[in-house]
């Protein structure tokens, strides 16, 4: 669904059977368009398998990311404050609301949350978020998906 929000399984299935491109080949321009698939930016990664953690859990989304990193749905409701340093719950509470995807790609020693975001290198921690360890900014309310690539 573009912009206007989606499901990870609905591109994981897509990406079973169509090769997906990395941002080097097809960059991410954050704006709705159709795609510009040609023989030049055909995809080099179909995904062979996917899993998710446990619905509303931390203890089991750390767990997960011990394997790899994980896509997660988050509140970004206040992410365009965000400009470095750990997001703190006060500033990003665990409403419920979830409204975007993003790549969970590691925790630090107090297990704040390293997130890479799609909004590019001039946002944030060069592309990144860290987030106070728990369900800061829902991030562990719907669990997390990780992925293999065949």
């Amino acid at each position: 669904m573009g912009c206007n929000g989606g499901y990870f399984t609905y591109v994981y299935n897509y990406a079973k059977t169509t090769a997906i491109a990395n941002s080097t080949i097809y960059p991410y321009t954050a704006s709705a368009s159709s795609c510009k698939a040609s023989a030049s930016n055909r995809g080099l990664y179909k995904v062979s398998s996917y899993s998710a953690s446990t619905y509303n859990s931390c203890p089991s989304l750390l767990a997960q990311l011990q394997k790899g990193p994980v896509a997660v749905a988050v509140d970004a409701s206040y992410w365009y404050l965000y400009g470095s340093g750990i997001m703190s719950i006060s500033s990003c509470p665990n409403t419920g609301t979830i409204n975007h995807g993003v790549l969970l790609v590691g925790v630090d020693q107090c297990n704040n949350w390293k997130i890479q975001n799609s909004w590019g290198a001039s946002w944030g921690e060069k592309g990144f978020i860290r987030l106070a360890a728990g369900s800061t900014c829902s991030v562990c309310l719907y669990g997390g998906y990780s992925v293999s690539l065949a």
